[in-house]
């Protein structure tokens, strides 16, 4: 997990998970502003369809995140212990 942070650096991560995780930066905060390089190195590696499912799932995710955010709802505990260390912007 400490190497997340640090994804792009990394040699552990492939250039398709570097391209998702740059697009899932770009995406989710606000506001959202996704160069054209980070969609452009998505589509180079991604089919069309997959060029359209990866943002959606990321959308999604990111909805869900902020919607149990707002409405104070927790987690179910299934990670129990495990930390996931944000990013430093």
């Amino acid at each position: 997990m400490w190497g997340l942070a640090r994804y792009a650096e990394l040699e552990i991560f492939s250039r398709l998970e570097k391209a998702a995780l740059a697009l899932t930066d770009e995406m989710c905060v606000t506001p959202a502003v996704v160069a054209e390089s980070t969609f452009a190195a998505v589509r180079a590696l991604l089919s069309p369809a997959q060029v359209v499912e990866l943002p959606g799932m990321i959308a999604w995710e990111n909805y869900r995140s902020r919607f149990n955010r707002a409405l104070a709802i927790g987690s179910d505990g299934f990670s129990e212990g495990a930390v996931c260390v944000m990013p430093v912007r």
